[in-house]
Protein backbone atom coordinates (compact mmCIF):
# COMPACT_ATOMS: atom_id res chain seq x y z
CA UNK A 1 0.00 0.00 0.00
CA UNK A 2 0.91 3.96 -0.78
CA UNK A 3 -0.19 7.36 -0.50
CA UNK A 4 0.09 9.53 -2.79
CA UNK A 5 1.38 13.02 -1.71
CA UNK A 6 3.91 15.95 -2.83
CA UNK A 7 7.11 16.43 -2.57
CA UNK A 8 8.27 20.09 -2.28
CA UNK A 9 11.80 21.27 -3.73
CA UNK A 10 12.29 25.25 -4.21
CA UNK A 11 15.84 25.39 -3.53
CA UNK A 12 17.35 28.12 -6.04
CA UNK A 13 13.51 28.19 -7.19
CA UNK A 14 11.02 31.67 -6.63
CA UNK A 15 8.29 29.20 -7.25
CA UNK A 16 9.00 25.89 -5.99
CA UNK A 17 8.39 22.34 -7.90
CA UNK A 18 6.20 20.00 -6.40
CA UNK A 19 7.27 16.67 -7.38
CA UNK A 20 4.53 13.40 -7.40
CA UNK A 21 5.52 11.28 -4.11
CA UNK A 22 4.19 7.58 -4.09
CA UNK A 23 4.92 6.61 -0.39
CA UNK A 24 4.87 3.33 1.38
CA UNK A 25 4.08 2.45 4.93
CA UNK A 26 7.56 2.02 5.99
CA UNK A 27 9.99 2.35 2.72
CA UNK A 28 13.65 2.27 3.31
CA UNK A 29 13.89 1.85 -0.32
CA UNK A 30 13.95 5.19 -2.78
CA UNK A 31 13.52 5.55 -6.44
CA UNK A 32 13.53 8.84 -7.90
CA UNK A 33 12.53 8.53 -11.80
CA UNK A 34 13.28 11.85 -14.57
CA UNK A 35 11.00 11.38 -17.12
CA UNK A 36 11.60 12.23 -20.85
CA UNK A 37 12.47 16.18 -20.34
CA UNK A 38 10.27 18.27 -23.43
CA UNK A 39 7.36 15.86 -23.93
CA UNK A 40 4.45 14.66 -22.28
CA UNK A 41 5.37 14.38 -18.49
CA UNK A 42 3.72 10.13 -18.29
CA UNK A 43 4.61 7.35 -20.51
CA UNK A 44 3.48 3.89 -20.58
CA UNK A 45 7.25 2.40 -20.40
CA UNK A 46 7.92 4.66 -17.05
CA UNK A 47 4.84 3.27 -15.44
CA UNK A 48 5.42 -0.11 -15.97
CA UNK A 49 9.17 0.95 -14.14
CA UNK A 50 6.80 3.09 -11.32
CA UNK A 51 4.33 -0.11 -10.71
CA UNK A 52 7.87 -2.58 -10.67
CA UNK A 53 9.43 0.20 -7.62
CA UNK A 54 6.08 0.05 -5.41
CA UNK A 55 5.71 -4.07 -6.07
CA UNK A 56 9.41 -3.87 -4.22
CA UNK A 57 8.14 -1.86 -1.78
CA UNK A 58 10.24 1.04 -2.42
CA UNK A 59 8.76 5.09 -2.20
CA UNK A 60 8.66 6.87 -5.71
CA UNK A 61 9.29 9.99 -6.48
CA UNK A 62 8.35 10.74 -10.51
CA UNK A 63 9.72 14.51 -11.24
CA UNK A 64 7.45 17.08 -12.16
CA UNK A 65 10.08 19.11 -13.90
CA UNK A 66 8.00 22.04 -16.25
CA UNK A 67 10.21 22.70 -19.02
CA UNK A 68 7.82 20.55 -21.45
CA UNK A 69 5.76 23.59 -20.93
CA UNK A 70 8.36 26.46 -21.49
CA UNK A 71 9.30 27.83 -24.74
CA UNK A 72 11.86 30.28 -22.90
CA UNK A 73 14.09 26.77 -21.89
CA UNK A 74 14.24 25.41 -25.13
CA UNK A 75 15.54 29.07 -26.61
CA UNK A 76 18.44 28.69 -23.84
CA UNK A 77 21.89 27.50 -25.11
CA UNK A 78 22.73 23.87 -24.16
CA UNK A 79 24.81 25.11 -21.32
CA UNK A 80 21.90 26.93 -19.56
CA UNK A 81 19.56 24.19 -20.02
CA UNK A 82 22.18 21.53 -18.08
CA UNK A 83 22.56 24.04 -15.22
CA UNK A 84 18.20 24.62 -15.04
CA UNK A 85 18.00 20.51 -14.92
CA UNK A 86 21.26 19.85 -12.35
CA UNK A 87 20.36 22.41 -10.25
CA UNK A 88 16.01 21.20 -10.25
CA UNK A 89 17.61 17.52 -9.76
CA UNK A 90 19.88 18.04 -7.13
CA UNK A 91 17.13 19.80 -5.14
CA UNK A 92 14.62 17.45 -5.60
CA UNK A 93 16.89 14.31 -4.64
CA UNK A 94 18.20 16.32 -1.27
CA UNK A 95 14.62 16.76 -0.50
CA UNK A 96 13.22 13.03 -0.81
CA UNK A 97 16.11 11.77 0.55
CA UNK A 98 15.66 14.32 4.09
CA UNK A 99 12.01 12.60 4.18
CA UNK A 100 13.25 9.47 5.35
CA UNK A 101 16.67 7.19 6.09
CA UNK A 102 17.21 5.56 3.27
CA UNK A 103 19.13 2.70 2.85
CA UNK A 104 18.83 2.16 -1.14
CA UNK A 105 18.81 5.06 -3.51
CA UNK A 106 17.67 3.88 -7.37
CA UNK A 107 17.61 6.57 -10.09
CA UNK A 108 15.47 6.14 -13.25
CA UNK A 109 15.74 8.22 -16.62
CA UNK A 110 14.21 8.22 -20.19
CA UNK A 111 15.52 9.49 -23.45
CA UNK A 112 16.42 13.02 -23.15
CA UNK A 113 15.86 12.48 -18.87
CA UNK A 114 19.23 10.35 -19.24
CA UNK A 115 21.31 13.27 -20.15
CA UNK A 116 20.26 14.86 -16.78
CA UNK A 117 20.72 11.72 -14.91
CA UNK A 118 24.28 11.98 -16.07
CA UNK A 119 24.55 15.85 -15.15
CA UNK A 120 23.78 14.65 -11.21
CA UNK A 121 25.95 11.75 -11.41
CA UNK A 122 28.66 13.93 -12.62
CA UNK A 123 27.54 16.38 -9.69
CA UNK A 124 26.64 14.31 -6.54
CA UNK A 125 29.34 11.35 -7.50
CA UNK A 126 28.85 8.05 -8.47
CA UNK A 127 28.24 6.84 -5.06
CA UNK A 128 25.43 8.64 -4.21
CA UNK A 129 23.12 5.89 -5.50
CA UNK A 130 22.39 1.99 -5.89
CA UNK A 131 22.09 1.89 -8.99
CA UNK A 132 21.08 3.34 -12.18
CA UNK A 133 18.57 2.36 -14.89
CA UNK A 134 18.31 4.09 -18.19
CA UNK A 135 15.63 3.28 -20.53
CA UNK A 136 16.14 4.18 -24.13
CA UNK A 137 19.43 6.31 -23.13
CA UNK A 138 20.88 8.97 -25.70
CA UNK A 139 23.95 7.04 -26.26
CA UNK A 140 25.64 9.84 -28.55
CA UNK A 141 25.82 11.54 -25.80
CA UNK A 142 29.99 11.37 -24.52
CA UNK A 143 28.68 12.07 -20.73
CA UNK A 144 25.50 9.95 -21.06
CA UNK A 145 27.93 6.76 -22.27
CA UNK A 146 30.81 7.55 -20.09
CA UNK A 147 28.51 7.00 -16.77
CA UNK A 148 26.78 4.31 -17.88
CA UNK A 149 30.23 2.57 -18.07
CA UNK A 150 31.65 4.08 -15.10
CA UNK A 151 28.71 2.74 -13.02
CA UNK A 152 29.50 -0.63 -14.38
CA UNK A 153 26.96 -3.49 -13.01
CA UNK A 154 25.40 -0.84 -11.17
CA UNK A 155 23.49 0.20 -14.83
CA UNK A 156 21.06 -1.41 -16.23
CA UNK A 157 20.42 0.12 -20.22
CA UNK A 158 17.18 -1.28 -21.85
CA UNK A 159 16.82 0.64 -25.28
CA UNK A 160 15.46 -0.42 -28.98
CA UNK A 161 18.07 -0.79 -31.93
CA UNK A 162 15.73 1.32 -33.70
CA UNK A 163 15.95 4.34 -31.38
CA UNK A 164 17.09 7.37 -33.38
CA UNK A 165 20.03 7.60 -30.75
CA UNK A 166 21.11 4.34 -30.66
CA UNK A 167 24.92 3.46 -31.60
CA UNK A 168 25.89 -0.11 -31.54
CA UNK A 169 29.90 1.24 -30.58
CA UNK A 170 28.64 2.39 -27.37
CA UNK A 171 26.19 -0.82 -26.84
CA UNK A 172 29.70 -3.09 -27.49
CA UNK A 173 32.10 -0.77 -24.94
CA UNK A 174 29.38 -1.01 -22.43
CA UNK A 175 29.45 -4.89 -22.28
CA UNK A 176 33.22 -5.10 -21.79
CA UNK A 177 32.22 -2.94 -18.10
CA UNK A 178 29.98 -5.38 -16.85
CA UNK A 179 26.89 -2.96 -17.66
CA UNK A 180 23.53 -4.98 -17.81
CA UNK A 181 22.15 -4.42 -20.98
CA UNK A 182 18.77 -5.10 -23.00
CA UNK A 183 18.90 -4.50 -26.57
CA UNK A 184 15.06 -4.72 -28.54
CA UNK A 185 15.76 -5.64 -31.73
CA UNK A 186 13.59 -2.74 -34.15
CA UNK A 187 12.31 -0.98 -31.43
CA UNK A 188 12.00 2.84 -30.77
CA UNK A 189 12.63 4.93 -27.78
CA UNK A 190 9.44 4.23 -26.44
CA UNK A 191 10.46 0.35 -27.40
CA UNK A 192 7.68 0.14 -30.29
CA UNK A 193 7.95 -1.97 -32.86
CA UNK A 194 6.03 -0.47 -35.60
CA UNK A 195 3.76 -2.55 -37.30
CA UNK A 196 4.12 -5.42 -34.35
CA UNK A 197 1.36 -4.92 -31.61
CA UNK A 198 2.67 -8.03 -30.24
CA UNK A 199 6.14 -7.66 -30.20
CA UNK A 200 5.75 -3.98 -28.41
CA UNK A 201 4.30 -5.50 -26.04
CA UNK A 202 6.91 -8.50 -25.30
CA UNK A 203 9.49 -5.81 -25.45
CA UNK A 204 7.66 -3.88 -22.29
CA UNK A 205 7.60 -7.35 -20.33
CA UNK A 206 11.24 -7.71 -21.59
CA UNK A 207 11.86 -4.21 -19.71
CA UNK A 208 9.77 -5.48 -16.70
CA UNK A 209 11.77 -9.03 -16.42
CA UNK A 210 15.10 -7.59 -16.67
CA UNK A 211 14.61 -4.57 -14.12
CA UNK A 212 12.75 -7.17 -11.72
CA UNK A 213 15.92 -9.30 -12.27
CA UNK A 214 18.31 -6.23 -11.28
CA UNK A 215 16.82 -5.29 -8.42
CA UNK A 216 17.05 -8.08 -6.89
CA UNK A 217 20.32 -9.14 -7.83
CA UNK A 218 22.94 -9.96 -5.20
Amino acid sequence: MFSIESLVANQGRDEPLRHTWLRSRAGSHLCIVIPDIGLAPRGVVLSFVVWAFLREGADVVWLELPYQRSPQFEGLPIHQQHGWMLADLSAAVMAARAQRRYRRLSLVAKSRGTVALALLLGNLGLDCCSEAIWISPYLDFREVTETIRDLGGRSLVVTGSSDTHFDPVAIDRMQQRQVRLEVISKADQDLVISGEEASSLSGVARLEHELGAFLRRP
